[in-house]
Order: structure tokens, then C-alpha cells, then sequence
């Protein structure tokens, strides 16, 4: 199975905001998380990594749960307009496959989604530092 995508979603380099670096702006939220071509291959290899090498791909600090939390409610709600369909005990995937609720946030997450999740929180000097994330792209 393929894990790359056929074309991009988005040309980034094609925007006169980017050509600076480091070339990023915030994502519309209503479109920040996608179903593609490459779903069913993407979440091949990241279920392989989940498994295989979870400290690998996956990581959170301590006091990250309440960010952790928002970032599963923020997701789960997109869920039904990409295709996951709501069943007890967990949600059915557009691959087929079986997500069960519970567990650790971010593995869970990661099972889901095909995009890598990382959760920025503001340090105790105001900067925003990597707290958690899922990645495996």
C-alpha cells in the first residue's frame, strides 16, 4: 500500500505569505484534518509504528493530560464529516478498522488520524515549547 500522496492539498510555495521562512500559518480549523488518497497506507505504517516502536513516535511530558484532552475532543468532533462512523465502545475508521476508546490520548489519536499531532503549550517563560505528540511522518 502507498503511504504518499498522489498530489498536495495545497501548494504552499505558491503563496507570496510564504516565502519567508520558516513558510507557515495557521490552518483553517475546519480543515486541518483530511481523509485521502493515502489514508488506508498511512495508517498501515503508523499502526505498525504504534505498535512496533511506540517510544519511538509517541511522547508526552508531565501535565500535558488537560491539553491532551482538548486535543481529543477538538478531533473526535471532525470525525464524523471525514467518514469515521460513531460505534459502541469506539469509532469504525473509512479503512475499516476498529478504534477503541480509552487508553493512552495520543496512541489513540494516532490510530485514527493520518496527520502527525504535536501540542505546543506555553513554557514558564511564555515560549511555547513541544509538550506531547504522536509522530510518525
Amino acid at each position: 500500500m502507498a503511504v504518499l500522496h498522489d498530489t498536495l492539498p495545497f501548494r504552499v510555495w505558491m503563496d507570496p505569505r510564504l516565502s519567508r521562512l520558516p513558510g507557515i500559518l495557521p490552518m483553517d480549523p475546519e480543515d486541518w484534518l483530511r481523509v485521502d488518497e493515502a489514508y488506508a497506507g498511512q495508517m498501515a505504517e503508523r499502526e505498525r509504528l504504534i505498535a512496533g516502536q511506540p517510544g519511538a513516535v509517541i511522547g508526552a511530558m508531565p501535565g500535558s493530560g488537560p491539553a491532551l484532552a482538548e486535543l481529543a475532543a477538538t478531533v473526535e468532533a471532525r470525525l464524523p464529516g471525514l467518514g469515521f462512523g460513531r460505534e459502541a465502545g469506539g469509532w469504525r475508521c473509512p479503512d475499516g478498522r476498529f478504534v477503541a476508546d480509552g487508553g493512552a490520548v495520543l496512541e489513540r489519536l494516532g490510530r485514527l488520524v493520518q496527520e502527525d499531532l504535536c501540542v505546543m503549550e506555553a513554557g514558564p517563560d511564555g515560549h511555547h515549547v513541544l509538550t506531547a505528540a504522536v509522530l510518525c511522518f
